[in-house]
């Protein structure tokens, strides 16, 4: 939180260079147990056909060791408002030896930020992402989510305003 905020600026960025963000060694990385978690927030962009890189390393002076992990496209960040990315780290195949976790930047973006970062271990019941409703009525309703990599099955618990979890049906 502010005032220890990550800014990407590609002020001074010729064409083809790119910003990279390495965080320290991750010991447990490759487990495929773990998530990370950040608020993303994009200042403004001239062209939303590029992307914020997500990926590993193993040794972060050795860039033949990148393995791509996540693409961003920016035309999915919001502008002026920091909004919260969940990405689950479960897939080995894309992490292999690696130990490190790179965040990449390339020309073009102005201000990118990257803000509360955490490396945690993935919940046994992740939350879902992405909730809508439509079709609102007194009598019912319908709820859309986006379940992430995990979950095949839901419980889902409902009563009225201000009821108290537990006391749902």
């Amino acid at each position: 939180s502010a005032p220890n905020i990550v800014e990407f600026n590609d002020g001074n960025l010729a064409n083809g260079d790119t910003v990279a963000l390495i965080t320290p060694i991750f010991g447990d990385l490759g487990t495929g147990l773990n998530q990370i978690r950040f608020q993303l927030l994009l200042e403004n962009t001239t062209n939303n056909i590029h992307t914020m890189v997500i990926g590993t390393v193993n040794d972060n002076a050795d860039p033949s060791s990148f393995k791509l992990y996540k693409e961003i496209p920016f035309a999915e960040i919001p502008q002026g408002a920091f909004d919260e990315y969940i990405v689950y780290l479960d897939d080995t195949s894309k992490i292999g030896a690696n130990s490190r976790v790179v965040f990449v930047h390339g020309p073009g973006t102005f201000e990118l930020y990257i803000d509360d970062f955490y490396y945690e271990a993935i919940p046994p019941c992740p939350d879902p992402r992405s909730i809508t409703t439509v079709d609102l009525t007194q009598f019912g309703a319908t709820a859309t989510w986006n379940p992430g990599p995990f979950g095949a099955e839901w419980e889902i618990e409902y009563g009225p305003f201000g009821f108290t979890p537990g006391g749902g049906t």
